[in-house]
């Protein structure tokens, strides 16, 4: 980093080489990548035990804070996985049990900021869809139409294009730096799609295999009624708890971990970010 800070990029973001650098960053360190999810994956399992607990209970309230809450997990490995990707395996080497601490609440804050800049519009669209339907049951089809076409150009390339612009405040959180929405607002200027497309070329196909082991189990345990909620009565049902508060919480957390690489990467490669220097990123 230079002293003088940067307006905008230090260079352009190089998205083939980040796209194989994400992937040795990530499948390099598997013994590593058990330690950091070791915790986050036993707290999405207890909340995902809560929430089905809880499962019979309709409120936008309590939709909304599951939704953060269900952060804090997602925080805990992504501090872990952003100290490791930019700081190497000795450094920033992972613990099972992390000691919470300031980087965490910083990175959990900034994670409700920018989620929010999707699940608040996407909640906000499926209510209106919803009461269209309910108002208007013979223009139904039309309403569903529009809300499609929204959902497919605002929340699956819009609103994920301004997530990545705002995404440098995760790997600036964990090193503990000082930095700000508009810090990265400022250094992803004319980045964004290259963002996007790398992380969706690197997050995608883990999303979508997750997804697909994720229809099997479902059909696998197709006799489950999820609106009774977990039965731990039979060994199908035990069986069901297990994957789908075990196994498919892990999964996710592999498109996780692939998506916090490459954000860390582009960090360090736009703000031109190094582990050595004494000085924080120049900010103005």
């Amino acid at each position: 980093m230079t002293e003088s800070p940067p307006e905008t990029a230090v260079q352009t973001l190089p998205v083939l080489s980040s796209i194989k650098e994400t992937l040795t960053a990530v499948f390099g360190y598997p013994a590593l990548f058990l330690k950091a999810v070791a915790l986050p994956l036993l707290l999405s399992f207890v909340l995902g035990l809560f929430w089905d607990l809880l499962s019979g209970l309709e409120s936008v309230i309590l939709d909304l804070s599951a939704f953060y809450i269900d952060l804090i997990p997602y925080a805990v490995f992504g501090v872990a996985w952003h100290r490791l990707t930019l700081l190497g395996p000795d450094a920033g080497r992972p613990s099972v049990l992390p000691q919470p601490n300031r980087r965490h609440v910083i990175f959990f804050l900034s994670a409700a900021i920018v989620t929010s800049i999707y699940h608040l519009p996407l909640r906000a669209t499926e209510i209106a869809v919803e009461r269209g339907m309910t108002l208007h049951p013979p223009d139904a089809d039309a309403v569903l139409s529009v809300g499609v076409v929204l959902i497919v150009l605002v929340f699956y390339v819009g609103i994920p294009y301004l997530m990545f612009r705002f995404s440098f405040v995760f790997p600036a959180a964990a090193v503990d730096e000082r930095y700000r929405l508009r810090h990265s607002w400022r250094h992803t200027r004319h980045q964004g799609f290259r963002l996007l497309l790398l992380g969706g070329a690197v997050g995608a196909p883990a999303y979508v295999l997750g997804l697909l082991i994720s229809v099997q189990l479902d059909a696998f345990f197709g006799l489950y009624d999820p609106t009774r909620g977990l039965s731990f009565e039979t060994i199908d049902g035990v069986i069901f708890a297990i994957a789908a508060y075990g196994l498919l919480p892990a999964l996710s957390y592999v498109p996780v971990a692939l998506v916090v690489a490459s954000i860390s990467l582009a960090f360090r490669t736009l703000t031109g970010w190094v582990p050595a220097t004494p000085r924080r990123i120049p900010l103005r």
